[in-house]
């Protein structure tokens, strides 16, 4: 019960830090946009209210945040801007690899006053055997916050020099100091500009034992229902927390316009069109419908975790579903921001075309492919899902 109240404590500590850098996030948001990185100012002030450590391992004094809570903190900043929501989301998610690394190593990646561990979860990298660690090669895409990060991570296909039995080879997930990685300006992006998502790339850098972990977090080093949750269900809802916060914002600054703005041909106030009225309320009605099915198997799969139990293959099910109807109905609700709006939708000003931009593409994102909806069907109705990261 302590350890309860100590969690939603936590969480309405950061909800209320949120509330109070919302005009700092709102004054920065243009720099963001245009510089494609979190200046270093707003920077040190998520560091000090502990968003970017969220699910940092309670021996290193983490909060490790509820799954549940994860979403609402996170959905919360991004509401403010979708940038800065998105990489505090990856920073803090990349805490929870505390939880399975070597305490030393941990330790030395998650001290000091700034620590952002930055890089990509997709296997383009090579990591060969060498005597007390891991030579690693490698290019990987997709490096959001890399610019303002201190370690990278990359993941790595295991060759360890030997001929190997048929079948996938083995994972590997490495840790390096940011500076020794050399990072390539590719993200002239459509949306999310200023998450700074640029590739990086090593070349046959040695990396010891410790600041490596095998697989795709199947061997915790420290105990609690964080670490117990599958990585794919895990990951998939933390980044749906960021197209909540975005469908959110969208819809509340519509509301704000709605009761300002005039409708050319009629000069009458935008809110006071029936058009208005029922989009706007299908749209509102959908996004928590899907919000609530995000919250309630989050709930679920944190409750089996805490229970030490494994979910079951219709629960990972029931997860996938979620977070692709989340990004169903966030992309649908910010666009019905959008189009209400009408031609004034289409000025930065307005604070809507942005996050339409935004919203697509993080939903491009693979881990909210439409794909899943036919894997979980086919769980529903007793089948194997057919890919092996479900």
């Amino acid at each position: 019960m302590q350890l309860q109240q100590r969690a939603a404590d936590d969480c309405e500590r950061y909800l209320t830090a949120i509330r109070r850098l919302a005009p700092a996030i709102e004054a920065a948001r243009d720099r963001v946009e245009h510089e494609r990185l979190i200046p270093g100012k707003l920077l040190d002030s998520l560091h000090a209210e502990g968003l970017l450590s969220l699910w940092l391992a309670r021996a290193f004094d983490g909060p490790e945040l509820s799954m549940v809570d994860f979403i609402r903190v996170i959905e919360a900043v991004s509401a403010l801007d979708s940038s800065i929501g998105w990489c505090t989301c990856i920073a803090a998610g990349y805490a929870r690899l505390s939880g399975f690394l070597a305490e030393d190593a941990a330790r030395r990646i998650f001290s000091g006053p700034r620590p952002v561990l930055a890089g990509t979860i997709v296997p383009t990298g090579t990591a060969r055997r060498a005597d007390g660690g891991w030579r690693v090669t490698g290019r990987w895409a997709f490096g959001s916050g890399i610019r303002h990060s201190t370690w990278v991570l990359g993941l790595c296909t295991e060759d360890a020099g030997e001929p190997q039995a048929s079948g996938p080879k083995p994972l590997r997930l490495a840790l390096f100091p940011a500076e020794q990685a050399t990072v390539i300006d590719t993200w002239d992006a459509m949306g999310l500009r200023g998450t700074g998502s640029h590739d990086y790339t090593v070349e046959d850098l040695f990396v010891p034992d410790e600041y490596t972990s095998p697989g795709l977090g199947e061997h915790p080093t420290q105990p609690g229902a964080l670490y117990a949750m599958p990585l794919p269900s895990v990951f998939v809802m933390a980044i749906s927390s960021v197209m909540l916060g975005i469908a959110r914002g969208a819809l509340d600054t519509f509301v704000a316009m709605a009761g300002r703005k005039r409708v050319t041909t009629t000069g009458g106030l935008l809110r006071d069109r029936a058009v208005v009225h029922d989009a706007l309320g299908r749209a509102e009605a959908q996004l928590r419908a899907a919000r609530a099915f995000l919250l309630e198997v989050a709930d679920m799969i944190w409750t089996v975790a805490v229970a030490g139990e494994t979910p079951s293959l219709h629960q990972r099910a029931l997860v996938r579903l979620a977070c692709c109807q989340v990004a169903v109905a966030s992309k649908a609700a910010a666009q019905t921001a959008f189009d209400l709006t009408g031609g004034g939708g289409v000025y930065a000003a307005a604070g809507l075309e942005r996050r339409v931009r935004d919203i697509n593409t993080a939903g491009q994102h693979v881990a909210l492919h439409t794909v899943f909806f036919e894997q979980a069907g086919r769980v529903l109705l007793g089948l194997d899902p057919g890919s092996y990261r479900f």
